[in-house]
């Protein structure tokens, strides 16, 4: 099912690389640790916060082909900015409080 081209992504927090390094285990797929996937910071305002993980989410989308499976290991506040990716919205706050997996169909020529 995984090949390669499959790509994890996770925030800097400790337990978000201990969970990606579990999925992981079997999985032998490169870990990017990037900072944009970071819980809140209380100095952040709530659109900065959005829009720093919409830009991850966009360049995850613009460097990845459709076929390929994507985990993004973040905060359950993350999900907030998923949601508000793909309906445009930026007021929907919601907070996952275990894993919560977001299944999406990218197609190239709708971007």
């Amino acid at each position: 099912m995984f090949q390669n081209k499959n790509k994890i992504y996770c925030s800097e927090h400790k337990r978000c690389i201990h969970t990606s390094d579990i999925l992981n285990k079997n999985l032998n797929l490169d870990i990017n640790i990037d900072s944009r996937f970071n819980a809140k910071t209380k100095e952040e305002s709530w659109e900065d916060f959005i829009n720093r993980n919409k830009e991850i989410i966009d360049e995850i989308i613009k460097s990845s082909n459709e076929d390929d499976v994507v985990l993004c290991i973040t905060s359950g506040v993350n999900l907030s900015a998923f949601v508000s990716y793909f309906t445009g919205n930026n007021d929907i706050v919601c907070q996952g409080l275990t894993m919560s997996p977001v299944l999406f169909n990218v197609k190239k020529d709708v971007l």
